[in-house]
């Protein structure tokens, strides 16, 4: 079977699902194809070519629902992986929530910037090339080691046709570079330094990530250090705002969590949970944005949600599953990494809005920027309590970085401190992360404890 249509390919298989008997069907056909380059303590350690395509089928006896996966398109390996979603669901309980499919969306609009030909048509040459140049750059800085980095460039398309009546397609091209710089002296070694830059269009900027990752190292190669624990003013990157509020204040803007009953947000739409200064956004249409695209994860339309608007809370995050339960519809929110994964509430892009203050500002006085976190993922997500450990953290004096704070921790509980605790809000954004955008957020009154 070929697979230059892959509409065609769900929809059939859609009616191979109907005569084998399953009352609805949703069939998500995923194709990847791309270019990979490593590097490993300054050279070049590996290259790839991806080529990855299957489906994933998930369907429905009555309410009892089954899924299965293949990474073949022949018409036999689709055809037995629709047999094992339905054998699936002979055998799985009946979940008395289910309540179907999505219908279509009445509208379908397509993001800008999503896709690139050229993008798509890159050859390996082209990445190495970048890959030598980031390499050349780190070897011409004195104790510079690029431990770990990386470059990828890959075409992407994707469909989705359900029983219901979805049918619908969708293409795009994404560039991603990384990098992790390490100094190293005979007294010294800095905290590896993580930084990533992504483009839907233009070709991946390695560079760019090695030189703010090195500008960062330099930073961390004079050591100050704290007399005693207390309470700090303290600024988190958007790369800690991220890492922090990923496990925290995201989790709690889910709708399967509000729905579950493990988000402190439920019931309070409308009330203010957090500082005026946030104001937080999954915006599925963002231009050039990582995750946008025409529709979600079970074909519903992607759009633009406010989710805290100047601290007050307007909405969470749905997929039709979680959406239905509690009476709402999807906000497009259904997330599908692979099609190896069933769907489930998550993010498109996270925006959080600047504010109108300048870095200068956050530096105003003494202050502990806080560069990366190690160990956000092992925060609290019901009550926001957290300790981490600040890798690296960097005291500044008016505005001065005054050296690396080694091994200083940071705790408290965040879903407090985003009401009471929050000072300034930086102008200047940062993509952090894959799908998350954030300024400069600083603290006041936050524990910090030193090293012992």
């Amino acid at each position: 079977m070929p697979y230059t249509n892959l509409l065609d390919i769900a929809s059939l298989a859609i009616k191979w699902a109907r005569d084998r008997g399953a009352d609805s069907a949703e069939v998500f056909v995923q194709r990847r194809q791309g270019r990979r380059v490593d590097i490993l303590a300054n050279r070049i350690s590996d290259t790839r070519y991806i080529d990855d395509v299957g489906i994933g089928v998930r369907v429905a006896l009555g309410k009892k629902v089954g899924f299965s996966y293949t990474t073949s398109l022949s018409p036999e390996k689709v055809k037995e992986a629709i047999e094992l979603a339905i054998n699936q669901a002979k055998v799985s309980p009946a979940d008395k929530y289910w309540e179907g499919l999505p219908e279509p969306s009445t509208q379908y609009t397509t993001p800008r910037d999503i896709y690139s030909s050229e993008l798509a048509d890159i050859d390996s040459k082209t990445l190495i090339d970048l890959v030598k140049e980031a390499i050349d750059f780190v070897r011409k800085e004195k104790n510079a080691i690029l431990s770990r980095a990386g470059t990828s460039v890959f075409y992407e398309e994707r469909a989705i046709a359900n029983t219901n009546g979805v049918e619908v397609e969708d293409k795009g091209t994404h560039a991603i570079a990384v990098a992790s710089t390490i100094i190293k002296s005979d007294t010294l070694t800095t905290p590896a330094i993580f930084e990533y830059t992504s483009s839907r269009v233009e070709k991946p900027d390695l560079l760019s990530a090695v030189k703010k990752s090195l500008e960062r190292a330099k930073l961390c190669t004079s050591v100050s250090k704290l007399d005693k624990p207390g309470k700090y003013s303290v600024v988190f990157t958007p790369k800690a705002v991220a890492e922090l509020f990923s496990s925290t204040i995201f989790y709690a803007l889910r709708g399967d969590n509000v729905v579950r009953g493990r988000s402190p947000y439920h019931g309070k739409i409308g009330e203010e949970i957090t500082s005026k200064y946030l104001t937080v956004i999954d915006d599925g249409l963002l231009v050039g944005g990582d995750n946008s695209w025409r529709f979600d994860g079970e074909g519903v339309a992607t759009s633009r949600n406010v989710l805290v608007e100047s601290g007050i809370l307007r909405n969470f995050v749905f997929d039709t599953y979680w959406g239905k339960r509690i009476g709402l519809e999807s906000t497009g929110n259904s997330v599908r990494r692979s099609y190896s994964q069933q769907p489930q509430p998550g993010y498109t892009n996270i925006v959080i809005e600047g504010g109108d203050s300048s870095l200068e500002d956050l530096l105003d006085g003494s202050v502990i920027v806080l560069y990366n976190l190690q160990g956000a993922h092992t925060a609290n997500s019901d009550t926001g309590e957290y300790s981490v450990l600040a890798n690296p953290g960097v005291i500044y004096k008016d505005g001065e970085p005054r050296g690396w704070l080694r091994g200083i921790t940071v705790s408290g509980n965040i879903f407090e401190e985003v009401k009471k605790n929050i000072s300034i809000v930086s102008r200047e954004k940062e993509k952090a992360f894959p799908g998350i955008e954030a300024p400069w957020i600083r603290f006041d009154n936050i524990v910090v404890t030193p090293k012992a």
